[in-house]
């Protein structure tokens, strides 16, 4: 059984904090640890501590089967951690934070995370699934809530995490074609500068290799030919703009559905509402409307991220972004 002492900050100079003191500081808009766990307490600490409300600090001792918040913390995230992360080497008020090891893409087991955190004592927060990180951006933080707890809750919570709840997959870099079309393009009547928009958007979001660009008029044949033909370069992912809605000239879509062995249209997701999506034995092409080019975030953001890193999204992870799928 843990032993607990509650003492007078004038009583405790030459004691060990048994865990870190936090200041909150508003109008710096700061919140972190002014006392770090095992800090021997000086005389001169003793009005630092009241001003920080704390009259009184805790000494404690541990049974064999009870553990420290700070310890814990650390078993947790080494349970938590999937591919592509690492952890804080050590713990900040209790908590430690688990980060991205290069961009990509996050993926979370949601439901392992919930049984984990049903348990009531660990407790830990995460960015959703398939999101896009940075590298060494935070993407969980693990902490306990107390200052200690039994060792069996926490086995019990490792054994839930056992093969890691957080993970982070990497960009591909696959090489991507960018197929324009419509004949206003084609003919010269208007810029094309939906192709430019890709591009940019690509970097921003996956930074794929663009290897082939190219126009093709309003015409089913010739949209196809082109497919076959980024196909034969090498394409790993083919963007076609144009020809995605319901008007009677709309047929990229319809060149997309007659090359591609799987076929999906019109994700519930707004903009970008009329987005095809094709799979050509390893290569998939995307179908993609105007919405989805013009807009800062669409369908496009994401479908394209999950393809880059390999991924093809199932039928009924497609149409289940409709919850939140309003952009």
């Amino acid at each position: 059984m843990s032993r607990i002492e509650k003492i007078k900050i004038e009583q405790a100079i030459g004691k060990p904090l048994a865990h870190d003191v936090t200041l909150v500081d508003t109008e710096k808009r700061f919140k972190g640890p002014l006392f770090k766990r095992g800090y021997i307490i000086q005389k001169g600490d003793v009005e630092k501590f009241k001003r920080l409300g704390k009259e009184h600090v805790y000494t404690i001792n541990l049974s064999p089967d009870e553990i420290h918040e700070d310890d814990a913390a650390i078993e947790l995230a080494e349970s938590l951690m999937g591919e592509g992360t690492y952890r804080d080497r050590q713990p900040s008020e209790g908590k430690i934070n688990i980060y991205s090891s290069f961009k990509g893409l996050t993926k979370v087991d949601r439901e392992k995370l919930l049984q984990f955190n049903l348990l009531k004592v660990p407790s830990c927060p995460t960015l959703p699934s398939n999101k896009i990180v940075e590298k060494g951006q935070k993407i969980a933080s693990v902490r306990i809530l107390g200052l200690f707890t039994s060792r069996k809750i926490i086995e019990r919570a490792k054994e839930i995490a056992r093969g890691g709840i957080v993970s982070v997959k990497p960009f591909l870099k696959k090489n991507t074609g960018i197929i324009a079309t419509g004949n206003e393009v084609f003919y010269g009547r208007i810029k094309d500068t939906f192709t430019p928009l890709l591009k940019r958007k690509i970097k921003s979001i996956c930074n794929c290799n663009v290897i082939h660009t190219a126009k093709a008029p309003d015409k089913k044949e010739v949209i196809e030919m082109e497919i076959e033909k980024s196909i034969k370069l090498g394409c790993e992912v083919i963007l076609i703009t144009g020809g995605a809605s319901v008007d009677p000239d709309d047929v990229t879509y319809l060149a997309i559905k007659d090359k591609a062995r799987t076929f999906f249209r019109g994700l519930p997701v707004q903009p970008g509402n009329y987005l095809s999506i094709g799979y050509v034995e390893k290569v998939v092409i995307l179908g993609i409307p105007a919405g989805a080019i013009c807009s800062s975030r669409s369908s496009l953001d994401l479908i394209l991220p999950r393809i880059a890193t390999g991924e093809r999204p199932t039928e009924e992870e497609i149409y289940n972004l409709g919850y939140g799928g309003l952009l």
